[in-house]
């Protein structure tokens, strides 16, 4: 028996302390980028966003579309660690390896497979290695886990005939909760509801349990804004209406398509090699089912995203590594089930190596020039604001400014003719005390124009770039 059969064959059994192996080939997978950091875009965001709530409130004080948990947990990130990337990347691992952990466990409790193993576990790590974003901490990463979690009493649901209403309604909390770390999860109430009318017979007045249960968090989080910090109308604004009125956009379309090709091969193989699979009891034929319908409905996701990133596949990657399971099953010995097995290790790390390093030269990371040099020594360290599309500067310094999200600003800081537009603008210049102004959309000179108290406190010292 070669090297490779025996890898899986450590992986099948059922013994808790493959775990510790796992968790090791993760940090193997990891270390690299540990010791040596890429600081994603996104990263950048939300650690801006995190420090910024230092110093005022989700939506009224800091214009974002970031989901309130998320923004929270960021928060906490940079209180703890600061505007770490080094710390996003390892609370990501740790994440992942959390994931893997209640995934292998979801599949032994509910017998989805003819015998208990460690590989549900051993192949969401893998499937979770091919790209630096899946381990970034992001909201979809987090928002993941609770979606992970209502799975989890779904199926238990459908396997025993006491359906209880506790379990219905916490299927429907765990939804609601992911929707308040990224929103667009939202839309697996109805991916769920589907569900229940595919493979439950589930009474109606459970339905509409389900429904309030995700519908909960929202209202709660509705009701801190207004009850709590009075500020309702800058939550429906800035967090809900931006997914129900904005026009779906692709950021990087190479990095996405990079990545969603060997995931849709993965899934494919998952999806074939479960229909090969015989002693199989209704249950878990049920479920297999179950996988290749909720796999052809997740995509509904994107109706409600509104920047369709890379990291959004995330969110297949427990399905995926469900039904990969089967395919690694099959193989009992043999050259040919070795070959594949070594195949199926590797691609995913290969992946992760090229997007990172350009192997192959397909793409790689490249942070973005955001600010010419000259002009480091002036923002460098500030707080600022920044009148244009280019969060990546705050990067270099802080958040001096409630128009963060510029998508969200713009049109508002164009609307000046209206005074309590103005005052606003007033309020939250006196607020935040930006040091640095800079002018990239060229808004400024109408705002000084309409507030000329405020702006004499500012010299022009370049072309755009005003300071304190």
């Amino acid at each position: 028996m070669s090297k490779t059969h025996d890898l899986l064959s450590f992986f099948k059994i059922n013994d808790p302390y493959r775990l510790v192996a796992i968790f090791l080939l993760l940090l193997l997978l990891r270390l690299p980028f540990l010791i040596s950091p890429v600081e994603l875009p996104e990263q950048g965001h939300w650690l801006t966003v995190g420090e910024g709530l230092k110093n005022g409130v989700m939506y009224k004080d800091i214009w974002d579309t970031l989901a309130p948990l998320a923004a929270f947990t960021y928060f906490l990130v940079v209180g703890l660690f600061g505007k770490s990337v080094l710390a996003l990347n390892i609370l990501g691992m740790f994440l992942n390896f959390f994931l893997a952990v209640i995934l292998n466990d979801l599949a032994n409790r509910n017998k989805i497979f003819e015998q208990n193993t460690y590989l549900p576990a051993f192949v969401f790590i893998l499937l979770s290695s091919m790209h630096n974003i899946f381990s970034a901490f992001s909201p979809t990463q987090i928002g993941t886990l609770f979606v992970v979690l209502a799975l989890g009493n779904l199926f238990g649901h459908i396997e025993f005939r006491a359906k209880q209403d506790e379990q219905i309604m916490n299927i429907g909390l765990y939804l609601g909760v992911a929707a308040l770390f990224y929103f667009p999860l939202i839309m697996f109430v109805p991916i769920i509801l589907a569900l229940f009318i595919i493979f439950t017979s589930t009474r109606t007045r459970r339905y509409f349990l389900f429904i309030l249960g995700s519908l909960l968090p929202l209202a709660f989080a509705f009701c801190y804004y207004w009850v709590m910090a009075d500020e309702s109308a800058f939550f429906s604004r800035n967090f809900l209406l931006p997914y129900f009125k904005s026009d779906t956009i692709v950021t990087n379309w190479m990095a996405l398509i990079t990545v969603a090709i060997p995931l849709l091969f993965f899934l494919i193989l998952g999806i074939i090699s479960s229909q090969l699979q015989r002693r199989l009891t209704n249950f878990q034929t049920r479920l297999i089912q179950l996988f290749i319908v909720l796999c052809l409905l997740t995509p509904i996701v994107l109706l409600l995203t509104e920047d369709v990133r890379l990291e959004l596949l995330f969110i297949l990657l427990p399905v995926a590594a469900l039904l990969c399971v089967h395919f690694l099953l099959l193989f009992r010995r043999g050259l040919v089930g070795e070959i594949v097995a070594l195949v199926f290790a590797l691609l995913p790390i290969f992946i992760l190596f090229d997007s990172a390093r350009n192997i192959i030269g397909l793409f790689y990371y490249e942070k973005e020039q955001v600010v010419e040099y000259e002009h480091l020594d002036i923002i460098t360290g500030k707080s600022m604001m920044v009148l244009g599309d280019r969060p990546g500067l705050y990067d270099h310094g802080k958040l001096g400014t409630t128009f963060y999200n510029w998508p969200l600003s713009k049109p508002f800081l164009q609307e000046l003719d209206y005074y309590d537009n103005l005052v606003f603008i007033e309020e939250s210049i006196v607020k935040w005390h930006p040091e640095v102004i800079v002018d990239i959309d060229r808004q400024w000179n109408n705002i000084r124009e309409r507030l000329p108290l405020v702006a004499r406190e500012f010299k022009q010292v370049r072309p755009g770039i005003w300071v304190r």
